[in-house]
């Protein structure tokens, strides 16, 4: 439907302006994170150490002001028309 296309859309459009304000080396992590992937499919993935893993998440959620994957998550949804 229409109402469904437009909030797709809307929340693309929040996404991409918080990654936007992420440090590049950042952008995998966070795109990871929306996915739905855990700490250690984020290491898996991009061939990370368990500690770098860790610190880029913390990074974002600290960049992003957010606590945790559900809070960051919830923040792309929140708000949307």
């Amino acid at each position: 439907s229409t109402q469904s296309a437009a909030l797709a859309r809307a929340v693309v459009d929040v996404r991409d302006e918080m990654k936007q304000r992420l440090h590049p080396s950042l952008h995998l992590v966070f795109d990871s994170l929306m996915d739905g992937c855990v700490e250690k499919e984020i290491m898996q993935l991009h061939g990370l150490r368990r500690s770098a893993a860790h610190y880029a998440i913390r990074r974002v959620y600290k960049t992003l002001d957010v606590h945790s994957q559900h809070d960051l998550m919830a923040r792309c949804t929140r708000n949307q028309p």
